[in-house]
């Protein structure tokens, strides 16, 4: 429900309140509804900044398709072109390569004119077509996410499970143990943790490992069974 504020200018309150990305979708459209009362060129460039940075990801992943449509049917007899700067992977998964440009900034020292900061264009781009790419590939192609997807906090104590399992010289009390074998069952991807729970298991526990093994191969026999 919209409400109407007594005062000498029109303000708007929202009742249920709305979230940070519904006001921004909210105030997008309005302003190209705004645009439409002007008068103004055929020609038309729309330049939006970041547009999508405050919504949901379901709706940055619809945002392109609802942005062309609205203008398209909207501004019927006029020649657009639209400048978006993102760092959605849902976007790009929107547009072809063709019609992306990527940018980068200069590191210190890398040219005397330019100011550590400042932006250049990427002369190689990406290699890979972006439209329908999927959101990993671009993550990591697109948005040169060399250092992988995981969050830096899981990746580094990840990291500092693996390297303790390896050391011999690893020898942590029962507690230690018991809180490194909790954080290996809340890994999300299924390869790394059984990788890690088989470390895990060989290093401390191989009679646990034996036993969770033989219940595994008893579960396959019984899957077995259904097929006879």
């Amino acid at each position: 429900m919209v409400e109407q504020t007594k005062s000498d200018f029109l303000f708007f309150e929202f009742h249920p309140n709305l979230s940070t990305g519904q006001e921004t979708y909210l105030y997008q459209f309005a302003s190209f509804y705004n645009a439409l009362k002007k008068e103004i060129n055929n020609d038309i460039v729309f330049c939006i900044d970041e547009g999508e940075s405050t919504m949901h990801p379901n709706w940055q992943r619809q945002y392109i398709k609802y942005l062309t449509d609205f203008l398209s049917s909207n501004f019927t007899d006029k020649n657009i072109q639209i400048i978006l700067t993102s760092h959605s992977p849902f976007l790009l998964s929107d547009l072809q390569k063709e019609n992306v440009i990527f940018l980068e900034k200069y590191k210190k020292d890398e040219d005397k004119n330019q100011k550590e900061g400042n932006c250049k264009v990427l002369k190689d781009g990406i290699k890979k077509q972006t439209f329908g790419a999927n959101i990993h590939t671009l993550l990591s192609d697109g948005f040169f996410m060399s250092d992988g997807l995981m969050g830096e906090f899981a990746k580094q104590t990840i990291n500092k499970i693996i390297e303790d399992l390896k050391n011999d010289n690893y020898k942590p009390q029962k507690e230690e143990k018991e809180r490194v074998f909790k954080i290996i069952q809340t890994i999300g991807e299924p390869f790394l943790k059984q990788k890690l729970l088989d470390m895990y298991y060989k290093k401390f526990d191989k009679e646990a490992r034996k036993k969770e093994l033989e219940k595994e191969k008893a579960r396959i026999e019984e899957e077995l069974k259904k097929y006879d």
